[in-house]
């Protein structure tokens, strides 16, 4: 089954990222790695294999699951590297490692099976902060490994683990 898909997004969806993205900018932490959707992540639970090099030499249409089991190509809607450590491939169009955090902003077009794939999939690191935002919703879903953090809604400051904050309140519906 693939788990990445390529499909359209609507404004909504593209101002979360968007404003997301900008608060990030703010803090001007240049140990910070942001990835948007566009980069595909080789998302592998706790470690990355020393035949690394080799794995992210797969064909760029490739995001199916390959031969190890932990190791799956996804594209997540925002990625954020600061703590974890990740890797490139030689050609810098795909990164490996568990981000410390993982947002996946769902809208009608995803499936339910591509929601509880990719969230199975988040739940195997433990390191790994996971934010689920439904398009059409004010409430975030949070969640490290299979721990359930406390929810957080788009009306007030969301606020990551490692105390990143994000001011969405202007999107809450």
């Amino acid at each position: 089954m693939a788990l990445a898909l390529r499909m359209s997004t609507t404004r909504r969806h593209n101002m979360i990222l968007n404003n997301m993205l900008f608060d990030l900018l703010a803090v001007k932490d240049k140990d910070i790695e942001v990835l948007r959707e566009e980069i595909a992540l080789c998302y592998m639970g706790e470690k990355i294999p020393d035949d690394f090099a080799v794995l992210m030499d797969l064909n760029e249409d490739s995001f199916q699951k390959v031969d190890i089991d932990y190791l799956y190509f996804v594209q997540p809607d925002f990625l954020f590297f600061k703590e974890n450590p990740f890797k490139w491939n030689e050609k810098e169009t795909r990164v490996a490692g568990c981000p410390d955090l993982i947002v996946e902003v769902w809208s009608d077009s995803n499936t339910n099976e591509e929601r509880q794939a990719k969230m199975k999939l988040y739940a195997t690191s433990n390191v790994t902060e996971f934010w689920q935002m439904d398009q059409n919703s004010n409430i975030v879903k949070c969640s490290v490994g299979n721990t359930q953090l406390p929810e957080q809604i788009l009306n007030k400051i969301l606020i990551t683990q490692n105390n990143i904050k994000f001011n969405l309140t202007h999107l809450a519906l």
